[in-house]
């Protein structure tokens, strides 16, 4: 069967250790799509580089608040993922 159409549990009959679980698991499917847009991000700035393109001051700030955003992100996610492992040990 396939995993939308599996009977989930609601969060209140989950123990910790199923619900950090969950996250975890959430995390990590989230985790490729980001690295893809980062990987892009970068690949975007090393083609213009190396083709000798001129970005105008706008879209080097526009690209650079993209890349800080997506490290937040990154950050964010890393550490979430610490505490739910964490919780886990703790059961």
């Amino acid at each position: 069967m396939a995993d939308s159409q599996k009977t989930r549990k609601t969060a209140s009959e989950l123990s910790l250790f199923e619900l950090a679980q969950e996250g975890r698991e959430f995390l990590h499917d989230i985790s490729n799509p980001l690295a893809i847009a980062s990987g892009l991000v970068e690949a975007f700035r090393d083609e213009t580089a190396r083709e000798k393109q001129k970005l105008t001051e706008g879209q080097k700030r526009k690209l650079d608040k993209m890349v800080k955003a997506l490290e937040r992100i990154e950050d964010a996610i890393t550490e979430h993922r610490k505490r739910l492992i964490e919780a886990q040990s703790h059961q």
